[in-house]
């Protein structure tokens, strides 16, 4: 069970993440705030495993809430997921490590998505050592487990996607990229194109339009509109 709350200044929006949570049996969601302050008072004497949060508040962004909550943790911190109906405060964002960003208006499918993401990454934590660290693809009626770990870079083929990996011949899978940046995004990889998500730990050289990975690999090319990720990988503010 994930116990949550919302925060968001538009009860519209909290509304939608209510009714959206009672759809999925595993979710908890415990407590609704307008005002990220009272929001913070509650986390102080309440243990939760993921945080809804908006960013434009009245009071402290969303951005601020997190940051502070990290400042002053003395107990494990919740996941932070971002609800926000703008993209640009997303590097920013992953820059505190949350676990996913929602742009508004959210569908019920995303939100399930961000959600499980949030109960892939807890049941690994709690996992014993010598578990495999892997998460599960669709491949047709099948589903395969891959090891983040080993993936080089992911490729989009049309309707499916490619991983490239320095153990194993390349697999086609039956996903989508949205859906691989979603879940691989924790795991360090990052889109740099509008076909390519690839994997931080690999990268050899960043030299536009294109990076060098570890390996003997191809080189991967750089999106005009992934200008911003590129910056961001080569800050070392990671």
């Amino acid at each position: 069970m994930l116990n949550t709350n919302a925060i968001d200044d538009n009860p519209a929006v909290l509304s939608t993440i209510d009714k959206y949570s009672t759809k999925v049996p595993w979710v908890n969601l415990r407590a609704t705030f307008t005002s990220a302050l009272a929001a913070l008072d509650y986390l102080g004497s309440n243990t939760l495993d993921v945080v809804l949060i908006d960013v434009e508040m009245q009071d402290i962004s969303g951005l601020e809430f997190i940051s502070i909550v990290k400042r002053k943790a003395t107990q494990a911190l919740p996941a932070f997921i971002i609800i926000s109906a703008f993209d640009q405060y997303a590097i920013h964002g992953y820059d505190l490590n949350i676990c996913d960003y929602l742009l508004k208006p959210v569908s019920f499918d995303r939100f399930l998505t961000a959600l499980e993401k949030v109960r892939a990454i807890s049941q690994t934590e709690v996992a014993p050592a010598s578990h495999h660290p892997g998460l599960f693809v669709r491949q047709n009626s099948k589903h395969l487990q891959i090891n983040p770990a080993t993936i080089l870079w992911v490729e989009s083929k049309g309707h499916t996607v490619q991983f490239h990996s320095f153990q194993d011949t390349p697999l086609l899978v039956t996903e989508t990229m949205t859906h691989m940046e979603t879940l691989l995004r924790p795991y360090g990889f990052y889109r740099v194109h509008k076909r390519y998500l690839i994997n931080r730990t690999f990268i050899k050289e960043i030299d536009p339009p294109v990076i060098k990975l570890e390996h003997g690999t191809q080189p991967i090319p750089i999106g005009k509109t992934y200008r911003s990720v590129i910056r961001h990988l080569s800050s070392n503010n990671m």
